[in-house]
């Protein structure tokens, strides 16, 4: 049995390259020739080679550590988040640190400091409401720090963005609770610092527009994408002398509260009242019945964040990237036509 670790040196030699390619292809780094890349890429299985982080900090100067800062009452939608950051980080031998941001927290504005001035992180990727908050985008210009924000208010500008269709999203979901018959249509609205609830409420609005009728102020109840702020617009929409037949709410954790404060007041889903979301996280499907909503891909939005933040590292980003990728309709068990 080998009693030392495998050398880049021993790689060099069994794939017959210099030590500086072998480097190159274990780093994912400058472009190698196909079939000298294979070779290599051969002799790191073939030997079981383990790069060397330590060294690899040392000679990149570079922690390889990339921070995705958070502040969302939705653990199911960060839950999306971590597991496509993550998987993104690790293809290209990067690690995620996952670090809060509480709206009004010093301590954490100084810890998140210090994460950059003791090399601790390389880069973040903000996600929303954190993309939006001035002290740190200021800090970010300042220092030089390589940023990609998710869903921020505003796209444009020199960093990049990966961001949700949500205005087509909620339209149609709009369009799929006219189109059951529903008339009256409560909307739980979202945390209001962020742009997706600003999207989702117009797009919802769009579709009601198109049916030739607009959303009551009494129909908006507000939310905080939380659980709780769900279960509170479902107990009080359901305790009205004209209750809606219907509710769309701005995320699926607040109409997994809905669909709970329904089953407490002992309204029937879908036939009493139709429940829906925003996001397909994983909870959409695990409630009963199963949510109809609105699929974005976290997931994926959140690999491409990465992806971008360390081309912005490596120095291979040019010119301002805003990507936005689409949302679809899922249609489940939760909504159905009204029941005069």
């Amino acid at each position: 049995m080998k009693s030392r670790p495998t050398t880049l040196r021993e790689v060099a030699a069994r794939a017959r390259v210099s030590i500086k390619t072998a480097s190159r292809v274990a780093n994912g780094e400058t472009p190698v020739a196909q079939a000298t890349a294979a070779r290599v890429q051969a002799a790191i299985e073939a030997l079981q080679y383990v790069p060397n982080l330590a060294a690899r900090r040392l000679v990149h100067r570079r922690s390889f550590v990339l921070g995705v800062v958070y502040h969302n009452r939705s653990w199911n939608w960060l839950n999306d988040v971590q597991r496509g950051a993550i998987e993104a980080a690790q293809a290209r031998d990067y690690e995620i640190l996952m670090h809060p941001l509480q709206p009004g927290s010093q301590a954490d504005r100084r810890r998140l400091r210090q994460t950059l001035e003791q090399g601790s992180v390389d880069g973040w990727i903000l996600t929303p409401p954190c993309g939006d908050d001035a002290e740190i985008a200021a800090y970010a210009e300042e220092r030089g720090v390589a940023c990609v924000r998710i869903a921020p208010t505003h796209r444009e500008g020199a960093e990049p963005t990966v961001s949700a269709s949500d205005f087509e999203g909620a339209l149609a979901m709009g369009r799929h609770l006219v189109g059951l018959g529903h008339e009256r249509i409560a909307f739980v609205a979202g945390d209001p610092e962020q742009r997706s609830s600003h999207d989702r409420r117009r797009g919802f609005e769009q579709a009601l527009r198109e049916a030739g009728r607009v959303l009551a102020e009494e129909d908006v109840h507000p939310g905080d994408f939380s659980f709780e702020s769900g279960f509170a617009a479902g107990r009080d929409l359901l305790a009205r002398a004209t209750r809606p037949t219907a509710v769309f709410a701005c995320n699926d954790d607040m109409a997994a509260g809905v669909l709970s404060a329904a089953h407490a007041a002992r309204v029937e889903v879908p036939s009493a009242l139709s429940v829906a979301g925003f996001d397909d996280v994983e909870l959409a499907h695990q409630v009963w019945p199963p949510l109809t909503t609105v699929r974005q891909p976290t997931t994926q939005i959140a690999r491409e964040a990465t992806d971008l933040l360390i081309e912005a590292l490596e120095g291979r980003l040019s010119g301002p990237v805003h990507r936005v990728l689409e949302t679809t309709l899922v249609e489940r068990a939760s909504t159905a036509a009204p029941c005069f």
